[in-house]
């Protein structure tokens, strides 16, 4: 029998109620972690927690406020007494509406939830990790971050600015011991999906396999935890199994991140960079 690698680790999914989140807290808790699931759906939050028992909790947490994000890292450290993993998956999709036709009314209402949720989450479970040997911090984007495409343009902003603001990050927080790296899944279906996708798959996939939450959670979020003691500023495509999508290639390590990172740790020590 495998061993739990992820015995003793605890883990905030946010957006933890549904969909990828609801998927990656069930597959953190198989792995051996505790996990607090932070999500604005208290009905759904609630019922995950006391399905996964004991080493699950709920915290009601609307992620465009960031008392509330605190509130979430205060939980998993008094609950279960430490975080070591940050999921920032919480989001909300848009219509297909194209720019020129787009009345831009949910344009603060996507960035808020979207791209401000993930920053906030990231902050705060890093102002916590850097003072407690560091930890790991995944951010959920989309593939809608790295390829263009019609219509949805608040969505695909805020996720295109997720990725970039992980490198940022990862910048900033590597002399913690604190990694961060981003997911972009392609076409999954969840709440948030506003399109039929039998087209998608049809003509943009050779295999027309239709993925589903599990599979970003076994091959996407947990792994990049449970695998990678060194990966860091990543975008991680969702790697499907089967399904020949092109896109589905882990990017090389970013040189620019790491040399910066470098700076960044002889600038705390007081050495002079060059």
């Amino acid at each position: 029998m495998r061993a739990q690698e992820l015995t003793g680790k605890v883990a905030i999914v946010t957006g933890g109620a549904g969909g990828i989140g609801r998927a990656t807290a069930e597959v953190l808790v198989s792995e051996g972690a505790r996990v607090v699931i932070a999500d604005v759906d208290v009905e759904s939050g609630e019922q995950l927690a006391q399905s996964l028992g004991d080493v699950a909790v709920f915290a009601r947490t609307d992620v465009s406020d960031i008392d509330q994000v605190q509130a979430a890292v205060d939980v998993a450290v008094e609950h279960f007494g430490g975080l070591d993993i940050m999921f920032n998956n919480a989001g909300v999709g848009s219509g297909l509406t194209r720019f020129l036709h787009d009345d831009l009314e949910d344009f603060h209402r996507i960035i808020n939830i979207n791209l401000f949720g993930v920053i906030a989450g990231a902050q705060r479970a890093a102002r916590y990790m850097k003072d407690h040997e560091g930890g790991s911090i995944i951010n959920n984007a989309s593939i809608a971050a790295v390829n263009p495409g019609a219509g949805m343009i608040s969505y695909r902003a805020s996720k295109a600015a997720i990725a970039h603001a992980t490198k940022c990050m990862a910048i900033d927080l590597a002399p913690y011991n604190i990694r961060v790296n981003c997911l972009t899944p392609a076409h999954i279906r969840t709440g948030i999906t506003t399109y039929e996708m039998a087209p998608v798959l049809k003509y943009m996939q050779p295999l027309p396999r239709e993925a589903q939450p599990e599979d970003v959670a076994k091959c996407g979020g947990v792994p990049v935890e449970r695998s990678s003691r060194t990966g860091h500023g990543h975008r991680l495509p969702h790697r499907r199994r089967n399904d020949g999508w092109a896109a589905a290639r882990a990017d090389e390590a970013d040189h620019d991140v790491r040399d910066a990172a470098r700076r960044g740790r002889r600038q705390l020590a007081g050495v002079s960079s060059r």
